[in-house]
């Protein structure tokens, strides 16, 4: 697929037919290179170290590369790619296993260490839908996205490899890694969260009618571990109604 995609070039072909060729070729080379790293069991497994990070805020990634013992196979280097505006670089020093908790042998063949940091303008993760304004009943987005029920996942790894003498590439997103004592493993990508967030969890409080009455109410700042967002609110008289009877 490689020489028939380098061939393409100089085939006296319309324009639209050459764009069609190269389209089914990068998918061909794509399953290809798959297909190439499953038969000799190769796994490539970026993980992050949080789940969230806030614009400016630096992220640790260990690309780690699995395969069983061949004198076939090898790394040949390793590298992360972030969105634009974000600053990633080589960790000094020798990468640290992350943290393993679920009690099984992980030895990679291969490990290597990034960080990446946020631009301090950064916009929060959302939905690609919801990234730009309606238009009255009409959602508006890029047409890189169309089409997909998520938007592309922010940190990738991409590891280069030689198998048999062939050289390939392989991609994987970069994830967070929990654990959980019900669900077993959990994996998610990494989103970047506002700083803060101010929000309000009821806009209506039903209470007992026997306890109607004007009152003070004062919060204290809390942080819910949970949800990791922390609220915030100062001193509030709340304006009860009488149902209708």
């Amino acid at each position: 697929t490689r020489h028939a995609r380098q061939a393409l070039t100089t085939v006296a072909a319309p324009e639209n037919a050459r764009a069609d060729a190269e389209f089914l070729l990068a998918i061909k080379e794509a399953e290809f290179t798959e297909l190439l790293a499953r038969a000799v069991g190769v796994v490539v497994d970026p993980l992050v170290d949080r789940e969230t990070v806030v614009p400016g805020g630096t992220v640790t990634v260990d690309v780690r590369t699995f395969f069983p013992p061949s004198d076939t196979v090898s790394v040949v280097s390793a590298a992360v790619t972030a969105p634009a505006g974000w600053v990633v670089a080589t960790a000094t020093g020798a990468p640290a296993p992350p943290e393993n908790r679920f009690r099984r042998p992980e030895e990679p063949r291969h490990a290597s260490r990034f960080t990446a940091t946020v631009p301090e303008d950064a916009t929060p993760t959302a939905p690609y839908f919801l990234r730009q304004p309606r238009d009255g009943a009409s959602y508006t987005w890029d047409d890189a996205a169309r089409g997909l029920p998520f938007a592309a996942p922010l940190v990738h790894a991409a590891v280069t490899m030689e198998i048999g003498g062939e050289r390939i590439v392989v991609t994987e997103t970069a994830e967070f890694r929990t654990a959980d004592r019900i669900r077993g493993e959990l994996r998610r990508n990494l989103n970047v969260t506002p700083a803060v967030a101010v929000s309000v969890d009821s806009e209506l409080l039903i209470v007992p009618s026997t306890t109607l009455r004007w009152w003070r109410c004062r919060w204290a700042p809390t942080t819910r571990a949970v949800s990791r967002r922390s609220t915030h609110a100062s001193s509030c008289r709340p304006r009860v109604s009488h149902p209708a009877r």
